[in-house]
This record gives structure tokens, sequence and C-alpha cells, in this order.
């Protein structure tokens, strides 16, 4: 919890936080924070909880990194984004992300899955796992000689929500245990955060990306974690005109979890 100060010397106080917990000068990290204005109490009288402050930083020296990356492949670099925060702008331009209260925004992408805490419409926590839908493909490709395509479509077609008295054969026992340790992973960060903030009570999850095109994915969570989840769809709100053959695009709302990120990034004036 902060006062109420300048913001310059908000800044101060960020960086000198930061200095005297990691042990490393300001100068060498790539710092930025946001500060979630308190609420009103709880009782709906005038009082206002105090505004808390959320910092966010990286080497300084990975972000040159990358710059220069980009500007050996001749592009001019426009802003540096982390995806979650595009995701976010996606899930609250279509209506998913609640103005009082907290959510649990989830990603699960190919190689990891993304998992952030948002406080009255603020992300104000992120956490990686390294788990995603990538790694089920890999082990399908390498155990049974499977192309990459071919991974996919096996993949897919493997129900999450199958009777419990079916018997597995190997290729739907590797998926199911993949998409386990997804679940596991969501299941145990959301527990901490329960455990461990519980002034932002988490109401509901919110889940994205591709790793989600998968029958009984959502569900399975849900009874995991005895949240509500939701399933986003970036493009709700947004109107698809049919192309310039003339051909609407059918296909776009079955891919939708994969847009988050593109669709948020183009909101932000990034894409």
């Amino acid at each position: 919890s902060i006062p109420e100060l300048p913001e310059r010397e908000i800044k101060a106080v960020v960086l000198n936080k930061l200095e005297a917990q990691l042990g490393k000068s300001a100068d060498s990290l790539a710092v930025d924070y946001v500060v979630v204005s308190g609420g009103t109490s709880e009782n709906g009288g005038a009082a206002r909880a105090p505004s808390e402050l959320y910092a966010y930083y990286t080497r300084l020296e990975s972000v040159r990194e990358r710059i220069a990356l980009l500007e050996e492949a001749k592009l001019r670099p426009f802003s540096i984004e982390c995806s979650m925060h595009a995701t976010l702008e996606a899930a609250r331009f279509n209506g998913y992300i609640p103005e009082d209260g907290s959510c649990l925004l989830v990603d699960v992408g190919d190689s990891h899955t993304s998992l952030g805490l948002v406080s009255r419409g603020e992300l104000v926590l992120l956490n990686v796992i390294p788990a995603g839908a990538g790694a089920i493909n890999q082990s399908l490709m390498e155990q049974f000689e499977l192309s990459f395509q071919d991974s996919e479509l096996c993949k897919l077609a493997c129900p999450l929500d199958k009777d419990e008295g079916s018997v597995a054969d190997e290729k739907t026992k590797l998926i199911e245990h993949g998409y386990f340790q997804i679940i596991l992973g969501i299941h145990d960060t959301a527990n901490y955060l329960k455990a461990a903030r519980k002034s932002q009570a988490i109401g509901s999850l919110i889940l994205t990306g591709g790793g989600l095109l998968k029958t009984g994915a959502a569900q399975l969570i849900q009874e995991s974690l005895n949240l509500p989840v939701v399933v986003m769809d970036p493009l709700r709100k947004i109107q698809i005109y049919s192309d310039s053959a003339g051909q609407s695009r059918e296909d776009l709302p079955q891919i939708g979890p994969m847009l988050q990120v593109a669709v948020g990034l183009a909101l932000r004036g990034v894409a």
C-alpha cells in the first residue's frame, strides 16, 4: 500500500525498493509499475482502501538485446509489450474483466502457460509455468513417429471428458498426462494466490490461448478450482466482414482463442 505521492516520487520509491530487494543498481533494470486505486469500503461508505503499487522489471541488457536483434532484421522497434498486457486489453475490450474485484487471466500457449492476477481491472501479478500444449505434440512426434500435423489432429481428437470406465490407449494416456500437467500448474498457482492474497479474492478464471482448442479442458479446470471458468472469445465484440472474394470467415470464431494477443496489440495501438 502507498500514500498519495507525485509520480516522480513514486518512481524514486520503486527504484529504491528494487535496488534494496535485488541488490542490483536500478540502472541495470528496465522498470515499469502500475498504481491500483483503492476501492470504496465493503459497506458502501465513502472510505477508500489504500492504493496499491505493483512493479514490473527485467534486465535492461535483455531489452537491449531484443532491440538489437530487431534492428539487425531491419525492423524498427515501436514498443516492447508483455503478451499478458495485450491479452488483458483484449479481455477488457470484450467485457470479460470485472470493474471491481479480482479474476485470474490464463493464457494456455504452446511452450508455456501464463497466469495474470487482475485486480480492479489492472494486471498486478504475473506467473509463468513451463507447461504448454506444444509439449504434447512433441511427445507424440517422438514416441509415435508422427508428423506435427498428425500429432495435432490426434491431440484434438482425444476427448478429456470421456466415461470413467473407458480404457485409454497409449496415445490417449500421453495426451491426458500433458493436459493434466497444465491443469495442475493452473491449480497450484490459483490456490497459492487464494491463500497469499486473501484481500484480492479471485471471483472467476478467464481462459484463452491456442492450447484451449480442446473439448473438456475448461470443464476440468473449473472442477479442479471450484471457480467459474469462462473461455474468452477475443472476437466477441469485433464484426467480421467478408473477404475481398465475398467469402465469410466462419473459421475465425473457431480459432478465436489463438488471436487474443494480436487483438490486444491492435487495441493498444501497436499492431
